[in-house]
């Protein structure tokens, strides 16, 4: 749903039909991710843009391809399925294949309705990373959302996390 939509919300923002599936795509996703485990780019999204004031779903976009990165190793197949949701063919894919075929078609999605894709682009300072990560496994309501995360989150993977977020841009998609 997001995926078919965005991209039509952001450049036709009178398109009803298009907002309307946004903000169902964003209910659903609400409801789903603490189910699923999938937790990982919410968490660092309410940390950085509390922080840094960056509004929500743009931190969430920052964090989100990275998150997925990290749990195709835990769920090939929830990530998999992300990919053929978004119209990816996966035919003659391995799992693990298909699943990072979806961390594309997200980062693809990112930069086609033009979105930052590094912290350094938002104004985010690399000598802050640390207290960062510090704060992911501090801060009582963050620490609550990283407790429904496929993996335990460590001070040590939320910096591994923020050092990637913090300089990777993505190739411009033609």
């Amino acid at each position: 749903l997001i995926s078919a939509s965005l991209g039509t919300a952001v450049y036709q923002p009178n398109n009803l039909e298009a907002r309307y599936n946004m903000a169902l795509a964003t209910l659903t996703e609400a409801f789903s991710e603490m189910n699923a485990g999938d937790i990982e780019a919410h968490g660092f999204g309410h940390l950085i843009g509390s922080v840094y004031r960056i509004p929500h779903g743009i931190a969430c976009g920052l964090a989100l391809p990275h998150a997925m990165e990290h749990n195709i190793v835990v769920s090939p197949d929830k990530l998999a399925a992300i990919a053929e949701a978004m119209g990816v063919d996966t035919t003659g894919l391995n799992r693990r294949d298909a699943a990072q075929a979806a961390v594309e078609a997200v980062r693809s999605l990112i930069v086609d309705v033009g979105l930052p894709t590094t912290l350094k682009e938002v104004g985010v300072r690399h000598e802050d990373l640390p207290k960062l990560a510090e704060q992911a496994v501090t801060i009582p309501w963050i620490k609550v959302m990283f407790s429904y995360a496929i993996r335990d989150m460590t001070k040590e993977l939320a910096l591994q996390f923020l050092e990637e977020i913090y300089g990777e841009e993505y190739p411009l998609v033609t």
